[in-house]
């Protein structure tokens, strides 16, 4: 809501900050309940003190923000911030507040977390996240939804033993994922990842609990050695599988054709790579859902999709 205050026409005779401040009050009062606030570093005004705000938020469920916003605008708010569930946080390159600790110290139970960061090789920020990462892990017993796009400077990931749903994106080679590899996530459901090393995604998928319905694998270079190993890890980890997306290599087409035998609850299948699999494909045996063949026989392959 209060991320528009840019975009909006003021008027001259108005001071910008007055302006925020009247139009944030016609949605902040103690006739409104705001579930869902997002805040940009650009807004400048302080929420606690606007009459009516503790109820207004008193049930707020998601909130998203930069990390550099003002103290002006989050001092106070951790007090009244307590009821959140899903959290979104931009982490900047520096003049991060740690307000941001304290709110996520004082939130009950918290359930979701995204945590963005602009893709620049070197941070001058580790000291902050360690510190934002050690309150999350307070809270690792109810965290079901974590995604990420830099790797932890803490043991977080390891701490969360009941996620369900992991997302993880890379923007520079220069970055390490080794805590994925030794990370076993025993209820994980759902795993997406984008420009991850294979080797790495491998290794974390081989150490799950067998409960993954859902695996989508964009980037990250596959040599034929990691496409076989990534493809092995699936069938024998992910019997319960629903939905795949993944590219193939021409050499491991027969790894493909062991993966369609061995997960019997697959029905979306997005190979995102050119090969041929029209004659190595059971595909008697399947009835996947929703997805066309493009380059095959569309009668037989009518549900998966092939992206090229």
């Amino acid at each position: 809501m209060v991320n528009t205050f840019d975009h909006i026409v003021t008027f001259p005779n108005i001071k910008k900050e007055i302006f925020e401040k009247e139009v944030t009050s016609l949605f902040i009062n103690e006739n409104t309940r705001v579930m869902h606030l997002y805040i940009k570093n650009r807004y400048n005004n302080r929420l606690n003190t606007i009459p009516g705000a503790k109820y207004s938020f008193s049930e707020l469920e998601f909130f998203s923000s930069n990390t550099n916003i003002s103290d002006n605008v989050i001092i106070g708010l951790p007090e009244i911030f307590k009821s959140i569930k899903r959290l979104e946080l931009v982490i900047e390159m520096k003049n991060n507040s740690y307000e941001f600790v304290k709110l996520i110290d004082n939130i009950d139970k918290l359930y979701h977390i995204r945590l963005y960061s602009k893709h620049y090789a070197e941070y001058d920020n580790d000291s902050f996240r360690k510190a934002l990462e050690n309150s999350l892990i307070k809270h690792a017993n109810t965290i079901q939804y974590f995604k990420t796009t830099r790797p932890p400077v803490t043991n977080i990931l390891s701490s969360f033993v009941n996620l369900k749903i992991l997302k993880v994106k890379g923007f520079s080679n220069d970055l390490s994922w080794d805590c994925l590899e030794t990370l076993s996530l025993s209820f994980l459901q759902v795993l997406k990842t984008d420009c991850i090393p294979i080797e790495k995604v491998s290794a974390l998928i081989e150490n799950t609990g067998g409960k993954l319905i859902e695996v989508s694998i964009n980037g990250g270079y596959h040599d034929e050695n990691n496409n076989k190993r990534l493809i092995q890890s699936i069938y024998n980890k992910c019997k319960k599988i629903q939905y795949l997306k993944i590219l193939i290599r021409n050499e491991n087409i027969s790894e493909l054709e062991k993966l369609l035998i061995d997960c019997q609850y697959l029905d979306g299948l997005n190979i995102n790579g050119i090969v041929s699999l029209y004659t190595h494909a059971p595909v008697e045996k399947y009835d996947f859902k929703d997805f066309d063949w493009i380059k095959a026989d569309k009668k037989a392959l009518k549900s998966w999709e092939y992206n090229f």
